[in-house]
């Protein structure tokens, strides 16, 4: 199973095939799992800011994306999701 991230960059619709888990774009990170502390880590040494999770985040990942102003945001549904 693949998603497909469709984006706006710069007035023009861009479609790209990811695979299963990860969805990167220039500025977040969209996975289906989790949020732990790693992909905070990575995220943040990417210069991404913001963190989008279909799951929750582990209680490490919620300080440590608060220490470095990431923006990490679980439970991602079309109507509400979780700000921590």
């Amino acid at each position: 199973m693949k998603f497909t991230q469709i984006a706006v960059m710069g007035g023009a619709i861009k479609v790209v095939d990811v695979g299963r888990y990860n969805v990167l774009a220039t500025d977040f990170v969209l996975v289906s799992s989790r949020a732990s502390y790693e992909m905070v880590e990575k995220t943040i040494a990417a210069s991404i800011s913001h963190l989008v999770t279909m799951s929750a985040a582990t209680s490490k990942a919620i300080v440590w994306a608060k220490q470095h102003n990431l923006n990490l945001i679980g439970f991602a549904r079309d109507e509400r999701q979780v700000v921590y």
